[in-house]
């Protein structure tokens, strides 16, 4: 059992680079209660997370130069992300475990942004192209930086771990044995859940009223990807898709900002949107 576990281990630190396929494993992916509960006991070390974030970061990259992909650190446009990202850091709740954030520019007309375990993120330059304002662009790194802050990436380690520690507590229950399958089944479970995304662009939303961006217009990235997307056909079922669809994400958005402008007293119309910002790489925030 405890090579089988170590196996299993090993597999995990590897396979989480970002680069599966929605896996038929997705139904198993929200934990009950009880397993939160065993999941929210499960400690993991910040190097033992830059460990993995680092495994995770160098299959992402390699994959990426099996495309022809560079990654850039330097130049206007890695400043002004960079600049960008060291904002929205700031009103992480878990800043002091990260801080620092790097940086790197992926030089493709892809639309993606990805964050790793540890402190990196991944932008493309497609996406700076996509948004059209900053205020999107902020909206899409504070969503990365929220599955940072909440290390949603790191739910499948808890989860093996929690699986793990079921299996050698020596209670051999059919309760104890249930809870361990359910809690390994997690663990192959697709990186993000679709209530993790939902949590992600909520926080992206508040961070982003609290530094004065316009959440309109993150909304407004989604309506546009919906209407970009149109016609594709749907090959993933519902209940194994890891991203809310589009227009789900548009319309929870549009929603969620109401509500907080209503609970903080902020007048939305005067929130900031960035186009000139954006085209000239010169940010808003912290002016």
């Amino acid at each position: 059992m405890r090579k089988w576990l170590a196996f299993l281990g090993s597999y995990l630190l590897v396979s989480q680079a970002w680069a599966q396929p929605p896996d038929l494993f997705g139904p198993f992916g929200k934990p009950a209660p009880r397993d939160r509960q065993r999941l929210e006991r499960v400690a993991i070390d910040v190097r033992q997370e830059r460990r993995i974030g680092d495994q995770q970061f160098q299959a992402f990259r390699s994959r990426l130069e099996s495309q022809k992909i560079r990654l850039w650190t330097t130049g206007k446009d890695h400043r002004y992300v960079t600049q960008l990202v060291h904002a929205v850091r700031s009103l992480m709740s878990n800043k002091q475990r990260y801080p620092s954030i790097e940086v790197y520019l992926a030089v493709t007309e892809q639309t993606d942004a990805r964050a790793f375990p540890g402190g990196r993120v991944i932008v493309t330059t497609g996406m700076l192209e996509f948004v059209q304002s900053e205020a999107a662009l902020v909206g899409v790194l504070a969503h990365e930086l929220s599955h940072i802050d909440r290390g949603h990436q790191m739910e499948q380690l808890r989860s093996f771990l929690a699986a793990q520690q079921t299996f050698q507590s020596g209670r051999f229950s059919l309760e104890e044995m249930m809870a361990g399958t359910r809690l390994m089944m997690n663990a192959f479970a697709r990186p993000f859940r679709p209530e993790q995304e939902t949590v992600a662009d909520e926080d992206a939303v508040r961070w982003m009223m609290q530094l004065g961006y316009q959440p309109a217009e993150f909304a407004r990235l989604f309506r546009r990807m919906a209407e970009r997307d149109q016609g594709r056909a749907e090959v993933v079922p519902g209940f194994l898709r890891s991203h809310p669809l589009h227009r789900d994400r548009l319309r929870a958005v549009s929603e969620y900002a109401v509500k907080q402008a209503r609970q903080t007293g902020v007048n939305l119309k005067k929130l900031h949107v960035g186009r000139d910002n954006l085209a000239g790489r010169r940010p808003f925030v912290g002016r």
